[in-house]
């Protein structure tokens, strides 16, 4: 976990950390992501995937 963490770090993701029991690591809310290019292909599993229940 603490591999993946750090690996979202690098790629520029602003991650925080808050103790107890809803506790856990965040990405900051005021954050601009950078886009995401996917491919058609990714694109249209990411759509079906999110259709699927």
């Amino acid at each position: 976990m603490l591999r993946d963490l750090q690996e979202l770090e690098q790629a520029g993701f602003p991650l925080y950390s808050e103790v107890g029991a809803a506790g856990g690591y965040h990405i900051l809310k005021e954050c601009i992501l950078p886009p995401i290019a996917f491919s058609e292909n990714e694109a249209k599993a990411v759509f079906f995937a999110c259709q699927w229940k």
